[in-house]
């Protein structure tokens, strides 16, 4: 990774109530950025699509949010390398750790967002040993055709990554046809 010199640096803040890490950094366009590491058990809405999944369920969502407003330069390439510089660090301290990428689809951007974290997987994920399982969901609704985007992370010398591909696969199924409970 050798790209992650290049960086902003970042600060973590981690809140001693919870297991949830945040990950701070502002840009050069003044942007504040907040990548979260949000544990998935302490989320209720994930609760049902992760029965059946208990690797998943101690994951960490993984999510990017601006939080200052300043010139948002979705082209800042030092922004993608500054997430892949708060993984690799996470994963120097929890190696076995899981990360699930679900991007935001209110706005109808996601195949945008699917294909801009496809760059920057190949990018950073793949020179970091990191794996990507996908889940793709297509829907017809009301609106239309709705694309639902889901990205599994891990190391790819991961302990436990033949039960981590079953749990994927309950995952897709959960989400497709509800579960037993």
């Amino acid at each position: 990774m050798s790209d992650l010199a290049s960086c902003y640096s970042f600060k973590k803040r981690k809140d001693s109530s919870s297991q949830d890490e945040d990950y701070v950094f502002k840009a050069a366009s003044g942007a504040e950025y907040l990548l979260k590491l949000k544990t998935l058990s302490s989320t209720k809405e994930w609760d049902d699509v992760l029965t059946g999944c208990p690797l998943l369920q101690n994951g960490k969502y993984l999510y990017l949010i601006l939080q200052k407003q300043g010139d948002d330069n979705a082209l800042d390439v030092r922004i993608g390398a500054t997430m892949a510089a708060i993984i690799a660090e996470h994963l120097k301290e929890f190696p076995d750790s899981i990360y699930i990428y679900d991007p935001e689809t209110s706005d109808g951007k996601e195949l945008k967002r699917k294909g801009k974290f496809q760059r920057w997987f190949d990018k950073y994920g793949v020179s970091a040993g990191l794996v990507k399982h996908e889940i793709s969901i297509i829907e017809e609704g009301s609106k239309g055709t709705v694309v639902s985007f889901f990205a599994v992370l891990c190391r790819g010398n991961h302990p436990a990554g033949e039960e981590i591909t079953k749990e994927i696969t309950q995952f897709y199924n959960n989400i497709m046809y509800g579960t037993d409970d």
